[in-house]
């Protein structure tokens, strides 16, 4: 297997790990303290090491969204805003490794690198 069609794989199972983790953590707040949006967002600044991890976090969604925002157009990745709604809904976690693998595909000529 070539080195390129390994790294879209590793990225590819990246995002859905941080889909799946993500996703099961929250449903588990919500299973725990019902649907409440509010205290979701009460406990993510709760204590100083929650408001540093919320901090690096954002300031790390900064940098990656102006970074796909130059990378998308050049490499011509089709529908590359798509991280900025990805990585709202369910973090960097899956809108970095889902971006990193358009790019792959697109620095290797797949064709498409991002879905029609």
């Amino acid at each position: 297997m070539s080195e390129p069609a390994s790294r879209e794989r590793l990225y590819l199972a990246c995002a859905a790990l941080g889909f799946l983790v993500t996703t099961s953590l929250v449903l588990v707040f919500f299973a725990d303290s019902g649907f409440d949006i509010a205290k979701m967002f009460e406990d993510a600044v709760d204590n100083t090491i929650a408001l540093a991890i919320l901090c690096d976090l954002t300031i790390s969604c900064l940098v990656f969204w102006s970074w796909a925002a130059e990378e998308g157009p050049r490499l011509d990745i089709d529908r590359w805003w798509l991280v900025f709604p990805v990585t709202l809904v369910f973090g960097l976690c899956v809108g970095l490794p889902l971006f990193m693998y358009w790019r792959e595909r697109a620095l290797h000529g797949a064709g498409s690198a991002a879905p029609a």
